[in-house]
């Protein structure tokens, strides 16, 4: 079973990114693939500079955040795929040897973005 969690995990870590204290490079540093929290943070940090303008998006904003939101579809999907076939499997696996089950809340990241841009604590 560990050889399965690793993968799933590493395949998590793919889509949504590492957690925050993992990132190498900060601000300079190289940026990687997109992940669900690069996607999210972008958007949300132009969100707040358009919103603290307090006027209608220019042209080119709209057009930055429609080339940020880009891969949202297809990070979407994988992480769809990844939820209906290994963490279906790893949660058929704890299932039969009644250990608890995984489950995927997203809930705690919209509070952790809204708090990072905030305080000014971005990527």
């Amino acid at each position: 079973m560990p050889a399965a969690s690793d993968s799933l995990e590493a395949k998590l870590d793919k889509i949504a990114g590492p957690e925050r204290r993992e990132f190498g490079g900060g601000r300079g540093g190289p940026a990687g693939p997109p992940t669900l929290g690069s996607v999210r943070m972008q958007l949300a940090r132009m969100e707040h500079h358009i919103q603290n303008a307090d006027e209608v998006p220019t042209a080119a904003q709209v057009e930055a955040s429609q080339i940020a939101a880009k891969p949202l579809d297809d990070l979407l999907q994988q992480s769809d795929e990844v939820k209906k076939t290994d963490l279906k499997a790893l949660n058929a696996s704890l299932q039969e040897k009644h250990l608890v089950l995984l489950l995927i809340d997203t809930t705690k990241i919209d509070h952790d973005v809204e708090d990072q841009i905030e305080m000014g604590d971005e990527e």
